[in-house]
């Protein structure tokens, strides 16, 4: 771990401490978060105080950057210990609740300058403009499950971010994949472990009507290759009145998602993204067509890994 570095800054002073006696680090992210955490057990000579903003650098690469949630320090006859553990800037989305309201026939650009433009985030979407007719933020929600709550009725997309841009988009296509292979060009792998879970399909979604009654059922068609059959009752949500299969049809295809994913650690940190498009090209096993959806660095005294959850980006809702 020579190359890696924490550095916390003092809410005090401002002053920058740098730490490189680090005992262990964690950096996750997922798709399903708008905000990386971080955990730190750093070995440190002296206490400095409060910390407010922790970046962590491998050499000169930025691996973290964000704030302070928790910091720990422990003294005792083998020194002084320092734990703390951090969010980026998308906690900010988490922490925060939307102003309860009901909206009437806005666009999603609307309602991201509301929620989440003024905490420093910038918008990508590429869909064609849609107009809500009614969508009401419910008391208690965060900034940003009001704007996913947003973007899913209008898009069908749950957005995610790379960085400090919010993507309407879903993960994977126009990029070449990442190659991981142990007997090819490619990333070299310490292990790989597939799993399938058809316990988590579900077949069928029955929806009431305006009158009370169940008739409306929407099919899983991908459901007949695992001979899965597993149905459920819903009541659509009021905003979904104009398009009741939205639900459902969401439903259904993260309960695909949840179907199928692959583990893969690899050796010291390597560089994958979020979204990024991934395939395994090895003698022992062929799987192409995946994403990676939660990354995982982590560093201790036996070195540095990087993990990851790839999953098949055909069914990210």
């Amino acid at each position: 771990m020579s190359g890696l570095t924490v550095t916390a800054r003092t809410l005090v002073r401002n002053s920058a401490v740098t730490f490189q006696n680090i005992k262990s680090l964690r950096i996750v992210s997922s798709l399903d978060s708008p905000a990386d955490s971080l955990s730190a057990e750093i070995a440190a000579n002296e206490l400095h105080g409060d910390f407010g903003h922790l970046e962590a650098h491998d050499g000169a690469k930025l691996l973290f950057s964000g704030s302070i949630d928790s910091q720990q320090e422990s003294v005792s006859g083998k020194g002084a210990l320092i734990r703390l553990d951090a969010r980026s800037a998308g906690a900010l989305l988490l922490d925060n609740q939307a102003l309860p309201s009901v909206l009437q026939n806005v666009q999603l650009g609307v309602l991201f300058n509301r929620c989440i433009a003024p905490y420093g985030f910038t918008l990508f979407n590429p869909n064609r403009a849609v107009y809500v007719p009614v969508f009401t933020i419910r008391a208690g929600q965060t900034e940003w499950d009001a704007f996913v709550d947003f973007s899913r009725r209008a898009h069908g997309i749950t957005p995610h971010i790379k960085g400090t841009q919010v993507l309407i988009r879903r993960p994977g296509g126009g990029t070449r994949p990442v190659i991981i292979s142990n007997s090819a060009d490619g990333a070299s792998y310490s292990s790989i472990t597939h799993t399938r879970t058809p316990y988590s399909i579900i077949s069928r979604v029955i929806l009431r009507d305006e009158n009370g009654q169940y008739t409306l059922a929407v099919r899983n068609s991908a459901a007949s290759y695992t001979g899965a059959v597993r149905k459920r009752y819903m009541v659509p949500m009021e905003e979904h009145a104009d398009r009741m299969a939205l639900d459902a049809n969401q439903r259904i295809r993260r309960s695909m998602l949840e179907y199928e994913h692959v583990a893969v650690t690899l050796p010291g940190f390597v560089d994958i993204g979020l979204g990024d498009d991934i395939a395994i090209r090895d003698e022992k096993i062929q799987l192409n067509n995946l994403s990676v959806g939660e990354r995982e660095f982590f560093a201790d005294e036996h070195g540095m890994i990087t993990k990851i959850k790839a999953v098949n980006p055909l069914y990210y809702d």
